[in-house]
C-alpha cells in the first residue's frame, strides 16, 4: 500500500511539473511571435516593385531573432537595435554591404531598405508581418519564412 501511495504522489508531481513548462514555453512564444525570419511578399502600392520582387530568386529577407541582418536583394543587411513595444516597432542603424548588382535586385534593395527605415508599427496577422509608417499607412508585408 505504502508503495502505491508513494507512485502515485510521484506521478502527481511530474505531471504537474510537466503542464507548468508547457506554460511557460506558451508565453515565451507568444512574447516571440516577431522574432524569426520574415521574407519580402510584396510592397504597398507599387506594382514595378511587386513585379521585379516575383522575378528574383533570392527574396529580401530580415532575421529578428537578434539584431537585424537577413539579405536586401543584391547585399547582406544588418543593424543593431529593433526597438519593439506594443505595435510599435522600429529598426536602427540599418546598413547594407556594398556588392556590384546585376540586375533588378537593387532596386528591390532600395525600396526595402527604405521601407525598414520608415517602419514605426507593425502587426502579425497569422503568418503575416505587416510594416505600417508613422501615420499608419502600410508599407510592405513579410511572411515567415518557416510557415507551412
Amino acid at each position: 500500500m505504502l508503495l502505491m501511495s508513494l507512485v502515485s504522489i510521484v506521478g502527481c508531481k511530474t505531471s504537474t511539473k510537466a503542464n507548468m513548462t508547457s506554460k511557460e514555453n506558451q508565453i515565451v512564444a507568444d512574447k516571440s511571435k516577431l522574432k524569426r525570419e520574415w521574407v519580402l511578399k510584396s510592397v504597398e502600392q507599387d506594382n514595378e516593385a511587386n513585379k521585379i520582387l516575383q522575378s528574383l530568386k533570392n527574396k529580401p529577407f530580415i532575421n529578428l531573432t537578434e539584431n537585424v541582418k537577413g539579405f536586401g536583394g543584391c547585399n547582406t543587411i544588418g543593424g543593431g537595435v529593433i526597438e519593439a513595444k506594443d505595435d510599435k516597432i522600429s529598426f536602427e542603424k540599418i546598413y547594407a554591404t556594398r556588392k556590384a548588382c546585376i540586375g533588378n535586385g537593387d532596386k528591390i534593395e532600395t525600396i526595402f531598405l527604405a521601407i525598414l527605415n520608415n517602419t514605426k508599427a507593425y502587426k502579425i496577422e497569422g503568418h503575416f508581418l505587416k510594416l505600417y509608417d508613422e501615420n499608419e499607412k502600410k508599407l510592405a508585408t513579410l511572411v515567415a519564412m518557416d510557415w507551412d
